[in-house]
């Protein structure tokens, strides 16, 4: 085999195995911002009465609510999301 394409899967390996550390890396930081929205919102809800809330803390709740039930993988992880309207 030609030493230039040999170099070049070489090459091609690297970039891959980069890319694939990378994407590991977005996917558990992803996870643990949804976990950290989760448990916001859920503090957030318990800890203020709904007669206190001003509509904006009333929309960012439910804004909250509607994106974590946007992504699947965690609407299966976490039940109780399924419930909210």
């Amino acid at each position: 085999m030609d030493i230039r394409l040999e170099n070049a899967i070489h090459e091609l390996n690297d970039t891959f195995t980069k890319q694939k550390s990378i994407a590991n890396k977005l996917v558990t930081e992803h996870q643990k911002l949804q976990e950290a929205l989760a448990d916001m919102l859920v503090n957030a809800d318990e800890d203020c009465p709904k007669q206190y809330r001003t509509e904006h803390f009333r929309r960012a709740l439910n804004d909250g609510y509607s994106l974590l039930k946007t992504i699947p993988s965690f609407r299966k992880k976490v039940k109780w999301l399924n419930k909210i309207k």
